[in-house]
């Protein structure tokens, strides 16, 4: 049945009058006539008793009048429920996050949104970028931030990514190293040494695995995490060497360790991104989150 022949059988029965049901719903008589038939044909028994300038309801049409109350009621609600939606005043948005979040202000960018659009509501996960891709691709996720080479992104088709970040990783160095009175370092100064290995879940771990098989290095891998505290404790520990960003390496390199740079031909660069898939740009909170995160970054938005 059609929702607006419910509308119209409503109003019939309503004012007991086919002539003024029309003038209230304003369409023609003879439309309305035949709306009721309709419905009294599908519902395959008589709704309404018809007299010379009278209707009224028969007791099927009493029961089809509850039902259909509570229908219109329902649509009404659902109407103004996927209005909120569609106007941004209600909805959920799941977004992956890089465990380093915290120390790229990301929190105070969602919180910034939350304050423009009170009435959304956040589900996070934190994780590797695999991982966080993997959710993406599988719509766990509205979008994901995530380091990924600029190929990756700016190469598939399917992605709507934002540069939000450039930037190159260092070792955090106990000063009790050898490597702590160099200025910079090569792979190959990195034979023999205990290292703190990034996730094996992450790029950086790809890529260092693929530059020491290259070189023919074989560090002692102390573990495998990018958990940024313990990084810093084990470090401060002399435990180990590890590798950060420039960025959270500053955030979190201990007093009695010590930052250097790799040599400028063994640079390991970082991109970080906002990622969503292009087909999720026509949902409202996608597309909104999306153009808040790219704010001044236009010059580096890729679609």
């Amino acid at each position: 049945m059609r929702l607006s022949h419910i509308r119209y059988f409503v109003e019939v029965a309503r004012t007991g009058n086919m002539t003024e049901a029309s003038k209230n719903l304003h369409i023609s008589q003879p439309a309305l006539s035949y709306a009721v038939k309709a419905i009294e044909d599908e519902a395959g028994i008589p709704l309404f008793f018809r007299r010379s300038n009278t209707i009224s309801l028969t007791d099927a049409g009493e029961k089809f009048m509850n039902e259909a109350e509570r229908i219109l009621t329902s649509a009404d609600s659902l109407a103004v429920m996927m209005k909120g939606y569609a106007g941004l005043k209600a909805g959920n948005l799941n977004l992956g996050m890089l465990w380093i979040a915290g120390y790229m202000d990301l929190f105070g960018l969602l919180n910034e949104f939350r304050g423009k659009f009170p009435g959304v509501t956040y589900s996070l996960t934190f994780d590797g970028s695999d991982v966080l891709m993997n959710g993406l691709m599988t719509r766990r996720f509205h979008g994901v931030f995530v380091i990924r080479s600029p190929s990756a992104v700016e190469g598939n088709r399917k992605l709507h990514g934002i540069k939000l970040s450039n930037g190159e990783y260092v070792l955090i160095v106990p000063e009790s190293s050898p490597l702590s009175g160099m200025e910079s370092v090569n792979i190959k100064d990195l034979d023999g040494e205990t290292i703190i290995m990034p996730s094996e879940t992450t790029l950086l771990n790809r890529q260092l695995s693929l530059m020491f098989k290259a070189e023919g290095v074989n560090p002692r891998v102390l573990c495998s995490t990018s958990q940024s505290d313990i990084v810093g404790q084990l470090v401060a520990e002399g435990m180990g060497t590890a590798f950060a960003s420039e960025t959270i390496a500053r955030k979190i390199c201990p007093a009695n360790c010590r930052i250097v740079h790799f040599a400028e031909s063994e640079k390991v660069r970082r991109t970080i991104y906002f990622v969503t898939l292009r087909e999720l740009m026509d949902y409202p909170l996608t597309r909104a989150f999306a153009e808040f995160v790219g704010r001044g970054q236009s010059p580096e938005k890729i679609s």
